[in-house]
C-alpha cells in the first residue's frame, strides 16, 4: 500500500492528495513503512480479522506532512482476549519486524483465541528511529481508552507489550529473540487462562505479559 501523503495545512483532509514514496530510517536494516503496512494488512484480507485505525500521527516533511494511521487489528471471535502491542518506541523496530515473521501463525491462532493486535503504535517515531516523550504519553493514553473501549467485546486477559533493550546487538538477532516468544504465545495464553484476573488497566491486576528481551533473551 501506499501512505497517503498531504500538502493541506491542516493534513487531516483525506481528499484529493497524491501518495508518494515515504522514506523510513533504513540504517539497522529495518524494512519500510510501506512494507510493514503492506503485511499487517493480510490479517484482514487473508484471515478475516476487523482492522480499525485508532488514531493518525501527523509527521511534518519538508514540503507538507504525512498522516500516519496507527491500525489495530481484532478477531470476529468475542471474549477474554489476548492483547499485542508493538512499535510504541521508534528506536525497537524488532517487535513491529517480529510480528511480520509470525503474522500467518498469529492469524490462524485468532480463529481458536479472541485476540487484538496493534503491531506498529508510533509508525513517526519508527520512520524516524526516535521518540518525542510528550507525544509518546499522548499517544500512550489514547491506547488506554482503546483498550477499555474494545473491553466490551475483547477484555484483555493476556496483554503482550513487545519492546527492546538490546542496544549493540543486531537487529536479525533482535528479531529473532522477539519471534522465538511470539512463537510460544499458545502456551503464555494457557498459562494466563489459569491465572486468571481483570483486565490490567482496569485494575492494575491481571496476567500482564511484557517481551522486554533483555540480552540474555527470555520474558521479562
Amino acid at each position: 500500500m501506499a501512505i497517503e501523503y498531504f500538502d493541506d495545512e491542516e493534513a487531516g483532509e483525506y481528499g484529493g492528495a497524491p501518495s508518494v514514496e515515504v522514506k523510513t530510517y533504513s540504517e539497522d536494516g529495518r524494512g519500510s513503512l510501506d512494507e510493514l503496512y503492506t503485511e499487517y494488512l493480510r490479517l484482514a484480507d487473508e484471515h478475516g480479522w476487523e482492522m480499525e485505525t485508532v488514531f493518525c500521527q501527523r509527521d511534518d516533511i519538508e514540503d507538507g506532512a504525512l498522516i500516519l494511521p496507527v491500525f489495530s487489528f481484532r478477531t470476529k471471535r468475542h471474549g477474554p482476549a489476548l492483547w499485542i502491542v508493538s512499535g510504541i518506541h521508534g528506536d525497537e523496530p524488532e517487535g513491529p519486524m517480529a510480528l511480520v515473521e509470525v503474522l500467518d501463525r498469529i492469524g490462524a491462532l485468532g480463529n481458536t483465541i479472541p485476540m487484538v493486535v496493534v503491531p506498529l503504535y508510533n509508525p513517526k517515531g519508527y520512520r524516524r528511529n526516535s521518540d518525542s516523550q510528550s507525544r509518546l504519553q499522548q499517544n500512550e493514553d489514547v491506547l488506554k481508552e482503546y483498550v477499555l473501549r474494545r473491553s466490551d467485546t475483547h477484555p484483555p486477559q493476556m496483554t503482550l507489550n513487545i519492546h527492546g533493550d538490546m542496544s549493540g546487538i543486531p537487529l536479525e538477532k533482535r528479531i529473532a529473540a522477539h519471534r522465538a516468544v511470539l512463537q510460544t504465545l499458545p502456551e503464555l495464553w494457557k498459562r494466563a487462562q489459569q491465572r486468571g484476573g481483570t483486565p490490567p488497566w482496569r485494575e492494575g491486576k491481571g496476567t500482564s505479559v511484557v517481551t522486554d528481551v533483555p540480552r540474555g533473551g527470555g520474558l521479562m
